[in-house]
């Protein structure tokens, strides 16, 4: 909070400085302002001093695959549902969506696979497959 200390002031001259003339109004008025603006200057200062409770932490969620979500169709239809809603975008822009997709869809093979839901090389197959539909960046 700021405080505003205002020095010379004679009750004889109406409120104002000493032999100033100025009648009390218009001091009041000069005295209220300068409260305003120490008051609103110190506003930001303030802010950066206080503390709030920290921001929550993300949650994150690992992928824990299952018999299900290892099928070589479900994922197929995964790949395919998740571009979707992307299909009329550019073709540049398809094809990157689309490494994205065989990059994530790769993560979720390699679980599979060290869970034991899924043979290497069915993984391969399916990865190769996947990859064969994905166009190329122009």
């Amino acid at each position: 909070m700021a405080v505003v200390v205002v020095q010379g002031l004679d009750e004889r001259s109406g409120g104002g400085r000493a032999g100033s003339g100025r009648p009390w109004p218009w001091r009041a008025l000069q005295l209220a302002a300068a409260a305003a603006l120490a008051a609103t200057a110190a506003l930001p200062a303030q802010a950066q001093g206080r503390r709030g409770p920290p921001p929550p932490t993300p949650k994150v969620v690992i992928y824990d695959p299952d018999p299900v979500s290892c099928q070589p169709d479900t994922i197929r239809q995964a790949f395919a549902r998740h571009l979707a809603p992307f299909a009329d975008q550019s073709p540049a822009v398809l094809a990157r969506l689309r490494e994205v997709q065989l990059e994530m869809t790769d993560s979720s093979l390699r679980r599979c696979v060290a869970k034991g839901l899924m043979e290497p090389e069915a993984a391969a197959a399916l990865r190769q497959e996947l990859a064969a539909q994905t166009p190329t960046r122009p």
